[in-house]
């Protein structure tokens, strides 16, 4: 299991109540039980204002205007965007994947197409990036 995806799966492995091994049905299921933005206040929202990313630690400071540079700095990290696409269905539930396939936001369609971080991601990313929260 990558890097990502392991610390994803010890974050959750409390919340789900889990022994041994996390695999990708586990975070399919912890996802589908997650809100959409529940760590954010939109699909964009992926990570605290120094850039780390929410899922790794969700009660840091974290504007509550919108999307900022700690979340671009989080998507082009080393362990980001580029990174998480190119581990295929192992990056499914890390915190670059945040939309479908077709790029509607995981939230609005939680039962798609969603082969991991690729394309729609990216979309889902930059058409969400500029937009600021209503709520949080």
């Amino acid at each position: 299991m990558n890097t990502v995806a392991s610390d994803v799966a010890y974050d959750i492995r409390a919340d789900l109540d889990l022994d041994g091994d996390v695999d990708v049905q586990d975070l399919i299921a912890f996802i589908a039980k997650v809100p959409c933005c529940s760590f954010g206040c939109n699909p964009a929202d992926i990570a605290c204002d120094d850039g780390t990313p929410l899922l790794f630690n969700p009660g840091c400071a974290n504007s509550n205007t919108g999307p900022n540079e700690g979340d671009y700095n989080a998507f082009f990290s080393a362990i980001g965007f580029f990174y998480q696409s190119s581990q295929g269905a192992a990056a499914i539930g890390s915190f670059c994947d945040i939309a479908c396939d077709d790029g509607t936001p995981l939230c609005e369609s939680p039962n798609c197409a969603n082969s991991g971080v690729n394309e729609g991601d990216y979309n889902a990313f930059f058409n969400t990036f500029f937009t600021t929260c209503t709520s949080n």
